[in-house]
């Protein structure tokens, strides 16, 4: 209940193993009809409302075998998260790094250039405690797959002597199901 302020909009996309006949604006229930329906647990999957329907297109090469093909809409974008890891080779300056491992050697630096990255120091003794400063990847560094990044506050100096120690990570999204093989953040 409630006058839903301050509620997050949340969209998934479902695809079942056969036809589901829907209708757009209504409200939908998943729930796992497989559980014990006399142990003390909730059945409920998910609840919501039908915003766009994914229509389908039944080609067949003969009259007794058909199979199902989803017609994808254009405007639909789903996509999926990904992480990339890779680690501190060494600190140039103050505002600079050469990361390592994060890509290989034949990869097209070109569509990360620009992308943000995560660079994570451990600190003390425990390395329990870090400290994470937020960079970009500025190009390719040799031919290797180094890549050299900027940290636009500055303040790599002081990791200098644990840059080895430096995790760098690269949060991005993939569309799937089309060609374009963009990134997004």
């Amino acid at each position: 209940g409630g006058s839903g302020v301050g509620r997050r909009k949340v969209f998934a996309l479902l695809e079942f193993e056969s036809p589901l006949v829907c209708v757009t604006g209504v409200t939908i229930i998943g729930s796992r009809m497989d559980a014990d329906i006399h142990k003390n647990s909730c059945r409920l999957a998910f609840h919501g409302i039908i915003v766009h329907q994914i229509g389908d297109d039944c080609s067949s090469s003969s009259s007794s075998s058909s199979s199902l093909q989803v017609v994808w809409p254009k405007d639909l974008k789903v996509t999926i998260p990904k992480i990339r890891e890779g680690k501190v080779d060494r600190i140039n300056d103050d505002n600079t790094l050469i990361a390592t491992s994060l890509f290989k050697k034949e990869t097209d630096l070109a569509k990360f250039t620009g992308m943000k990255v995560l660079i994570n120091f451990p600190r003390g003794k425990d390395k329990e405690n870090s400290e994470v400063l937020e960079g970009v990847i500025e190009g390719g560094f040799g031919k290797s797959g180094k890549v050299k990044v900027v940290v636009r506050r500055g303040g790599l100096s002081e990791y200098k002597d644990t840059a080895g120690s430096g995790v760098i990570q690269m949060h991005f999204k993939k569309l799937i199901r089309v060609k374009d093989d963009t990134m997004y953040q």
